[in-house]
């Protein structure tokens, strides 16, 4: 049964999927490179490639349309922590993947979460250009909370008003403002939703 309505809303990359784990083989591979997740200290690909911005974006299009897009594998925890929550909450992907991703994203989530989530929402980003961020999208959407790797879209989230679970990556160490929790494992988040939930119905009731 869904608790009230409740939307949590969960970023793909890197919150479900191993994005990162799966495009750095496939890049090595096509340029006989050798870099390693542990070079990406920062999401920003060409400061790390060391290339232009316009050509990063093209590589991760092109990988968007291989099938090692099908193939990449669930973040650890994440298959667990998803059942726990179906059970209370409507669960809704955010991405700001691109748009020829959207066939194997839902495929690749209807396999690996046994279809448990609602239809994927795509936001603007680096590959669409200017559009609605992905604060205006969880906004438009009732989204409650947002699980999510972006120490960015964190900050953009909270001045929504929307609560927001940063999962710790090397890309998003920087202080958070209030409003965001840092976990560092994914068997944290569905307790810390409970958490976040819990307070915002007694805040609401106290309002009342």
């Amino acid at each position: 049964m869904v608790e009230n309505q409740v939307e949590i809303g969960f970023d793909v990359d890197e919150v479900l999927a191993e994005f990162l784990k799966g495009i750095i083989p496939w890049y090595n591979r096509k340029h006989k490179t050798n870099f390693k997740y542990e070079d990406f200290h920062t999401y920003d690909f060409w400061k790390v490639w060391n290339c232009s911005k316009e050509d990063a974006v093209k590589e991760a299009l092109e990988f968007c349309r291989q099938d090692e897009l099908s193939e990449l594998e669930p973040v650890k925890g994440s298959v667990e922590g998803v059942k726990l929550l179906r059970q209370k909450y409507q669960l809704q992907p955010v991405t700001a993947r691109p748009d020829v991703a959207l066939p194997r994203t839902k495929g690749w989530l209807a396999e690996k979460y046994d279809n448990v989530f609602l239809r994927p929402k795509f936001s603007g980003g680096v590959y669409h250009g200017p559009g609605k961020s992905k604060a205006e999208l969880c906004k438009e959407l009732g989204i409650n909370v947002l699980v999510e790797d972006n120490g960015d879209t964190a900050k953009e989230c909270v001045k929504e008003g929307i609560r927001v679970i940063l999962i710790d990556r090397a890309w998003n160490q920087p202080v958070m403002p209030k409003g965001v929790v840092r976990v560092y494992h994914w068997d944290q988040i569905p307790e810390t939703i409970e958490r976040i939930v819990s307070e915002s119905r007694e805040y609401t009731h106290e309002v009342q």
